[in-house]
This record gives structure tokens, sequence and C-alpha cells, in this order.
């Protein structure tokens, strides 16, 4: 290890983009150094150069303890002498406060540098954060880490691995460590793996190889070898192969795996999925697709006057069941996508934002699927959707995550289609996400402007101020003139991602099984001031698509009776089979069976807690729980703490009469219903809020989302507090 510590001549270090001055740590500090170099930040981007006077020896993780008044990204660029740029790291999160001044570790990995052996000569570290104006840096440590600290031990349970562009659930395989697994050999059968290595893992002299041998009870062992990628330059990825081992039907089995290098050092690779298949069957598939932001009225069967085409979804509903009265739990992506996963409500999972993982302790749908012998896919389209941002990979073998901070539904169902074929004759459970109706709308040709003319600019200065607060159009469509536009283009977004979900429904494996589409949530377009957003607690930004097909199944059905997605996973595994699996959630198969049901009422825990919601008997009530910012008039201003608003969805489906003043019987009976949900939280603290990585944090920002928090005190989701809302109403 290597430390490198504040210089007392400043001098020493280029400062870019922030004025510098040395101080003394602050008192309390465990293990001080010297001096700590105190950084005034004039723009979002500080720039410092260190120059290595006595050069490191070789490190491939860097330790940066600094502290800040605001949340920034780190990463760090190492150069050589006389080389160009060798390694850059990850970005990753040092979380500022005003009050706490204690320095923070942060922990930046360098995966190009894991075989580099020359010393450097100079680190180039960036510090970006346009709320951060003030940063302490104490010291930064060079650490060389083990090579097989970047896998999974080979004795553990099997992980999520990152190779190329797709993770795969597998084991760390080593030059010096074999794997080994047993099984009872099956006529026709196949053993089907997956292999590949990191990038930064290969070593300029090796030349890896695969070498899997198989002994039977009888006869000599059979090897089978697969190489890997040679040289450094060539791209990482994975792959996947295929053995057949019907010639040892009836007989136990032991499959050996083998690294073999060449060379005197160590090397790893990463081996996954080892799975005993019959190809040749007919395996049931089930199909989640989840729409984000996607409101229930733009889909055209739906019939609820929007002028849009859908093809696709139209026929699905005209082929299985479509539900018209669907509702989320939540109106944000990852606490929405939490509930989905493991059938149970946002006000349990304690995951509210998404800034906050989903716990490994959660049971979920997908490892339901994986335990009773499913493969299990997902694609995503939003990296925090991701295994590292929303904890949701696990259970599934394989998992698809973007970098950007958002992709095309064509590149997703194209990740997805390319592991198909590995599926051969094993039941499958696919989740594929699109995030194509979300922020910035921006649909590919020939879908841009497919409902707004092309002669018209929206954006002419001649043409009158649009009625938009300014809070939304400087965050999204600076210079919006024309309101419409953006609401055409999300329209053109919403027909986008059906002809790609038309590419999904007509392939040979995915369009036969189980099929469930809906939305994680809504968007408000403009209603109670809130412009291309899905704040709040109003149809807009909750009531989602619901779409059902599945083999022998009815056609053409419509449901009106009150749903709720979360209930979505009970309903697959249903639906596949496994009635007898424990999951949280009511199947709604019963309601397509014309079977009398409860009417239950339907609750939603907003973002962070601000607000809850319950709907019942045609009735919606929202009462606000914690200090946060709500649209009024055209302004952000702060929301009235245990405030109630409440309406009828028959005569007035876009809640703009609120009736809590005329109708104070009924608004009380509500506001009594759910205040008693809110108090028989079940919490199962299944909420990682520390763990998001701050690249991931800094896309979430770049599509809008912010950490508008509402208390750094933790409470019950209602305190009862005696106040003059809470006393109009008790």
């Amino acid at each position: 290890m290597a430390e490198l510590l504040v210089p007392e001549n400043l001098a020493e270090w280029q400062l870019d983009g922030a004025d510098g001055a040395l101080r003394p740590p602050p008192d309390g500090i465990e293990e001080p150094p010297p001096r700590v170099l105190h950084l005034t930040v004039q723009g979002e981007e500080t720039q410092i150069v260190i120059p290595c006077a006595q050069p490191t020896r070789a490190f491939n993780r860097m330790v940066v303890r600094a502290s800040a008044n605001a949340d920034l990204l780190i990463s760090a660029v190492v150069f050589r002498e006389g080389r160009p740029m060798v390694g850059s790291s990850t970005s990753e999160r040092l979380p500022g406060s005003d009050r706490d001044v204690r320095p923070h570790l942060v922990v930046l990995d360098l995966p190009l540098m894991l075989r580099q052996s020359l010393p450097t000569e100079m680190l180039v570290l960036h510090l970006m954060g346009a709320s951060a104006k003030s940063i302490d840096l104490y010291s930064i440590e060079l650490l060389d880490v083990p090579l097989s600290s970047w896998v999974p031990a080979p004795d553990a349970e099997p992980e999520l691995v990152l190779i190329g562009q797709h993770e795969r659930r597998g084991l760390g395989l080593s030059t010096t460590r074999p794997l080994e697994t047993e099984f009872l050999a099956l006529e026709h059968a196949e053993l089907r793996f997956s292999y590949g290595i990191l990038e930064g893992l290969r070593h300029p002299d090796a030349r890896p190889v695969v070498q899997v041998t198989l002994s039977g009870e009888s006869g000599e062992p059979r090897v089978q070898s697969y190489p890997l990628e040679e040289r450094i330059e060539d791209n990482s990825q994975w792959h996947s192969a295929r053995i057949p081992v019907g010639r040892l039907a009836g007989q136990h089995v032991r499959a050996r795996f083998e690294l073999v290098a060449g060379g005197e050092h160590e090397s790893w690779c990463v081996v996954g999925e080892p799975l005993l298949v019959v190809p040749g069957r007919a395996p049931p598939t089930v199909l989640l697709v989840t729409s984000d932001t996607h409101r229930a009225d733009h889909v055209h069967a739906a019939g609820l006057g929007v002028d849009l085409r859908t093809p696709t979804l139209d026929d699905l509903a005209a082929s299985g069941v479509l539900f018209t009265d669907c509702f989320s739990s939540t109106n944000v992506t990852n606490p929405s996508h939490a509930a989905l996963m493991t059938g149970v409500s946002p006000r349990d999972t304690g995951v509210t934002s998404n800034y906050s993982p989903l716990s490994s302790a959660a049971p979920t749908l997908a490892e339901a699927f994986a335990d009773h012998g499913w493969r299990t896919f997902a694609a995503v389209s939003a990296p925090h959707l991701g295994e590292r941002g929303s904890g949701l990979g696990q259970g599934f073998d394989r998992m698809s995550t973007p970098r950007s901070p958002k992709r095309y539904a064509a590149s997703t169902v194209a990740a997805l289609e390319s592991w198909l074929a590995d599926a051969e004759g094993e039941p499958l459970f696919v989740w594929l996400h699109l995030f194509d109706a979300h922020t910035p709308y921006g649909p590919p040709q020939p879908f841009d402007r497919l409902y707004y003319p092309k002669d018209k600019d929206p954006f002419d200065p001649s043409l009158p101020p649009a009625d938009i607060p300014e809070f939304y159009a400087e965050r999204e469509m600076p210079g919006l003139r024309d309101v419409e536009f953006a609401r055409a283009q999300y329209r053109a977004e919403v027909t986008y991602l059906d002809s790609q979900l038309q590419r999904v429904f007509t392939h040979a494996r995915l369009g036969h099984g189980v099929v469930a589409v809906t939305g994680d949530h809504g968007e408000s377009l403009g209603q109670h001031g809130i412009f291309w957003d899905h704040a709040g607690l109003y149809p807009d930004s909750i009531h989602v698509p619901m779409l059902l097909r599945w083999p022998d199944g009815p056609q053409g059905m419509r449901v009106t009776d009150p749903v709720g997605h979360i209930d979505l996973g009970r309903t697959l595994l249903d639906l596949a089979g496994l009635q007898t699996v424990e999951f949280p959630g009511e199947s709604v198969l019963p309601l397509v069976a014309a079977v009398p049901t409860a009417n239950r009422p339907r609750f939603t825990l907003s973002v962070k807690g601000f607000s809850a919601s319950v709907t019942k008997d045609g009735w919606h009530l929202i009462l606000n729980l914690r200090r946060h910012m709500t649209m009024h008039a055209g302004e952000r201003v702060p929301a009235r703490v245990h405030s109630v608003e409440l309406y009828d969805l028959r005569s007035d489906p876009g809640c703009t009469n609120d009736l809590a003043g005329k109708e104070r019987v009924r608004a009380k009976e509500l506001r009594r219903l759910v205040i008693a949900w809110l108090e028989a939280t079940e919490a199962r603290n299944w909420d990682l809020a520390e763990r998001l990585d701050t690249e991931t944090q800094a896309q979430l920002a770049m599509l809008g989302y912010t950490q508008d928090a509402a208390s750094d005190e933790e409470h019950a989701w209602f305190v009862r507090d005696g106040c003059e809302e809470c006393a109009a109403f008790e």
C-alpha cells in the first residue's frame, strides 16, 4: 500500500475548477493527516493533477478520503511517464453534508490496471457535483488487490458478473482452483454452461482455455476445451457451451472445470449457469413486460380517447384480458418494481425511492421461479434497475443493464433475443423492462414527430409563451412554446415501444406462453401543474395498463374490477402451474372467471413516503404525510402536512374538484382507512439505501430524479400530532 498526502507546497498539485487552501484537520478525526486540502469549487467539475515525484508501485484500487458539503462523484485517471492514459476508474459517490465534516472513504477500482506493473507517474482526480461547493481532501491510498477478489469465490454463492454488456450468474475459476459438479446423465441430455473472462484479468502472455472433463462410472473421461479471448485488445464477452452427455445416460457423472492459461501467472475467469437440459421438449414460458412511465389511457384498446396507435398491445388485448382499472403501488420506478417482484407494498419493503436498492433478504418472483427449475432472464432499459442500483438481479441467471441513462427498446429487446436459444428445452421466466415513455421524450425515426406537424416549430420564439411552471420548463424542454409537442412526443414514444413489442410477441418462444404487460407508474402531462413527471398520487401517476394472455385463456375480455399490479406475481405463478409456491398477493384470475370478490380498498404510498392514498367505491383520497414540495398555481410550494384531498373518480376522473371540504364524513372515513393501513405496517427492512453506486445516482440526476428529502429523522409513516389539519377530521 502507498499513501499520497497533501503536500506542504500546494503548488506541487495542479487545481482546475477550484481554489485551494491548506488547513489542519478538524478535531476528533481518527488518524488525522498532517494537513487537509480545502477546495472552494467554482463550477460543476474540479480536477486535481497529482504528479508522483516518487513513482509508485503497481496498484489497481484507490481509496480517497474526503468530505464535501453536498454529494459529488469522484473518478480517477492514471498515466505513465511517456505513455498515454493506462487506467481509469468507475465514478463513485462521496456523500455530502453541511453538518458532518468527518471524512468518508470512496473506493475507486481500476480494472484495466489489474495486470499493470509499471510505476505510476501521474494521477488525475475528477470531482463532479453541481451542488458541492466545498470539498476537503485528506489523503489517497493506492492498493494492489489480489485478482481473486475481482471474481466470486469458488466456494461462495454464485453472483451476477458483468462481462462485456451482460451479467450472468457464476463463480470464479482459477488456474490453481478447479470447479466440480455432479449429475445423473439423462438420455439426449446436454450439459450447458457459460464462461468468460473479465477485462483486465487477461495476461499478455496467457492463452486461457476452459477445459471440461466429464467422468462417468465407466469408460475414459471425456475432455472438451473452450478458448477465451487471447489478447488484451479483444473485447471481453460471455460465451455459451453445450456438451452432449446422452452416451453416459443412467450414469452418475462428474464434471470438472479447469482453467489452463500457460505461463507462471495465476489467471482467473468465470464459469456460470451449469445446467443439465434435455432438448426437444416444449417447456413453458412466462414473460413479464414492464413499460416504464406508461399511462393507462395510452393504449388504444383502452378506448379512453387518446389519439395514438398501439396495434401490438391492441392485439394482445384482443387475444387476452385487458384490465381497465389497474393501480400501481407507488409513483416511482424502483419501489414499484420492488413491490411487483416481491408482492409486498413499499409500505412494508421500506424501498421508497430510486436510491434504495432491495435487500437480498427479500424473496423475489425470479427466485420463486428459479427455485422450481426455471431459467430466469432479465433485460432492463435503465441503469438504476440493474442489480447494483435496484437489487432486483437476485434470482436471475442473466441480466442486461445499460450503462447510459436510457436505451431504446430495440437494443434491450435485441439483448434478450440473443439469449433465448440458450434456454431451449427449459422452462423460462423473462422480465423485459422498457423505458421509452420516460423523459426525455425523443423517439427514433420514423416515430419522431409522428403525432406533431413536421413543418411546425414548437420552440418558435414568435409563439406565445407556454403556460409551464419554470421548474419543469427549464428542466426538460427549455424554450418550449407549444405544450402539445411534448404530449405528442410522449405518444410517439409509446407507439415506438409498441412496435418493438411486436418483435417480442411474434417470437416463437416468447409469444406462445404466458404474457403480462403493465406499467410501473404513469405520467402527468400538465394536470395539476405537473409536467412530464409522475409526482403526486393522482390517477395520472398511478393508473397503469395491465394486460394478460395465456394459452387457452379468454380472448378479448375486459375486466373493469379494480386491481393492483402488485398482485401480478401471484397471478403469474398460478398461470405457470406453481399454485402451491408461497408468494404474497392475491391472484386476479378469479376476476377473470367472474367469481365475486370483496371490493378491497387500494392503497398507494408515494416516493419517500411523502403521501399515501386510498381508492374505494369510486372515491380517491390523498393524505399528505411529510414535508415535501408540491405544485400549486404554477409554483412549487410546501405541501401542508396531514392535509387531505378527496375526489369522486366517477364524475371527476382527472381529480380537478377537491371535495374534502364538502364531503367531510366520507373524507373522514377514508382518512381513517388509510391511517389504519399505514399503522399496520409490517416492516421488512429490505431497503439498502447506502448501497447505490454514484455512477447510477448521476444517471438518475440526468433523468430528472432528485433526492427531494423530507427529513433526516426516521419516524412512522403517520404521526398523530394534534395539528390543525388533523383536528378538522378527528
